[in-house]
Parts: C-alpha cells; sequence; structure tokens
C-alpha cells in the first residue's frame, strides 16, 4: 500500500510539473504590435514594445526580424517602455523574436501588406485612378500629413504649422476634462 502512495505522489508531482515546462509568465518577454494587428500591417513599417521581466537588462535583449539583428532599432523610450520601429519589412510573413538570457523567448508572426492594399479584401476594383501623383498601379506614394486648426477668431480651420502656432487656436475640453490646448503652453507669435 505504501509503494502504492508512493507512486500516486510522484505521478502527481510530474503532472504538476512536467519536464521542460515553460517558464512563469514573470520570466517570459512579451512583444506587442502597437501599430494594428499583427496581420493588417502595411507600409513596411510597424512600431512594437518588448515587455521585459523583471532584472532583465534591456542590453541583454536580442531582438531578431527573421535572419537579421534589429537589436540596434530598440531603446528604453520615455514612457517607459522598451519600444522599437521596425522598417523594411516583406511582404508577406516577418517573423520577430525576442531572446533574452534566463527567460523564456517570444515570438511573433507580423503580416505587412502592400501600402496601396489590399488588406482586408479582395485584389482593387479596376480601373483604379490615383488622386496622389502617384504612377504606380496601386496608388503607392508616401503618406503626407496636413495639419488644420480651429480659430479662435472667425470659427474656420486654417492650415496650422507646427514650428509657428498661431495665437488664436480654439480650446476644448476632452473627455476626460483636459483643456487643450493649454495656452501657458503654446508660444504667442
Amino acid at each position: 500500500m505504501r509503494r502504492t502512495w508512493t507512486a500516486l505522489a510522484v505521478t502527481l508531482l510530474a503532472c504538476a510539473w512536467p519536464a521542460g515546462a515553460p517558464a512563469s509568465p514573470v520570466d517570459q518577454l512579451d512583444i506587442r504590435v502597437l501599430s494594428n494587428r499583427t496581420d493588417l500591417i502595411s507600409g513596411n513599417d510597424t512600431l512594437v514594445a518588448v515587455g521585459l521581466p523583471r532584472g532583465v537588462r534591456r542590453s541583454h535583449a536580442r531582438m531578431m526580424l527573421g535572419d537579421e539583428n534589429v537589436t540596434n532599432d530598440f531603446a528604453m523610450r520615455a514612457n517607459g517602455r522598451y519600444e522599437g520601429e521596425l522598417q523594411g519589412l516583406r511582404l508577406g510573413r516577418n517573423v520577430l523574436t525576442a531572446t533574452a538570457p534566463g527567460t523564456t523567448s517570444d515570438r511573433i508572426m507580423i503580416r505587412n501588406h502592400p501600402i496601396g492594399g489590399p488588406v482586408l479584401s479582395g485584389p482593387q476594383v479596376q480601373p483604379w485612378v490615383c488622386q496622389n501623383d502617384s504612377k504606380q498601379r496601386r496608388c503607392e506614394a508616401p503618406t503626407t500629413y496636413e495639419y488644420q486648426y480651429k480659430s479662435s477668431l472667425d470659427g474656420s480651420l486654417h492650415r496650422y504649422d507646427p514650428d509657428k502656432p498661431p495665437s488664436d487656436v480654439a480650446e476644448t475640453t476632452t473627455q476626460t476634462g483636459v483643456h487643450r490646448p493649454d495656452r501657458n503652453r503654446i508660444p504667442g507669435p
């Protein structure tokens, strides 16, 4: 009977802690794609954050995009996160792997789509007319930005130059009750 209990105890321990069991989540690296869902990336780049377990120095982390070492693209940011912008993604599957001594590595597949699409649907309907001066078949032109602001003087939208902010930017209150823009932080002309 005693041998039966001993065998049962050994069996239960083996089931509770199997050989080769993964490290606890505390010891595991954690890759998160911040730009979008991992299967909906387009434009050949994405922003990634890596959760480093307590006690792991960022200098010990190694980031591999396929066979390419991209560790130098990552750094500790002002927000306290270990982040990097991956550029030059191949169309299709891209595998990012994070490793560090004493931890369980993490691996994530990032699917990159052409900037001109499609991402969610089938082929583009033809004829496709480009309105961004692109000569490429899918209108793959670089992304451009234009800033506008609402004037507190006339209520209209005007071009906004971040290098020379105007003095008549209308104020609004966000959903959390913060007033924007903060008049004390906007330099006047």
